[in-house]
């Protein structure tokens, strides 16, 4: 993403989905019908995934004329970086799941799975967002690098109506009319 290689990996990424998708039905309905053959297809796909995108990435980046080797001053240079990423990290676990413990100890069953259902559908929105997000941010993280506010300005707010155009419409929908979305013929709300 931030050598702005959208595409190849977008592309990489349908493939290893397909990948994993279509040959775990496939290695569940000719090999074998269980759990771990399940998983230890899962294991492959994610392995060829990596190896892809590894491999594209390294093809990808810039010659510099030296020989590649481990550097730890650079990790030195970024600790408190990499901490504070690991911190958001953590803490956007911890927030977007201590709902669903609490509430899956209190609600009964069928409660639970309405409310696991509206979050769903929910966070569906951001099957909006994150395409947007992956194209805006090497752009973003490009124009900070270089200091262009005004181009920094201009993105941020064309993207900020943009994301307004796309989102806002199918919340209010969503909100105003939640009873309108069913579940096995039954309204969920």
């Amino acid at each position: 993403m931030g050598l702005q290689k959208q595409v190849l990996l977008n592309g990489i990424n349908a493939f290893a989905a397909t990948l994993r998708g279509l040959g775990a039905v496939l290695v569940l309905w000719l090999i074998s019908p269980t759990i771990q053959a399940f998983f230890v297809w899962q294991i492959f796909a994610s392995m060829v995934h990596t190896s892809l995108t590894a491999g594209f990435l390294w093809r990808s980046l810039p010659k510099s004329g030296h020989r590649s080797h481990f550097q730890k001053e650079l990790l030195f240079r970024i600790w408190r970086f990499a901490a504070g990423m690991t911190g958001i990290s953590v803490t956007t676990i911890v927030l977007t799941q201590t709902d669903k413990i609490i509430l899956s100890k209190i609600l009964p069953i069928e409660m639970f799975g309405y409310y696991t259902l509206a979050t769903v559908v929910a966070h569906a929105l951001y099957y909006f967002i994150e395409p947007v997000f992956s194209a805006l941010f090497p752009r973003f993280s490009q124009l900070v690098g270089i200091n262009d506010q005004a181009g920094l300005k201009e993105l941020y707010h064309k993207s900020c109506q943009f994301m307004s155009v796309m989102i806002l419409p199918v919340a209010i929908v969503v909100s105003f009319f939640p009873q309108k979305f069913c579940f096995s013929g039954q309204e969920i709300l």
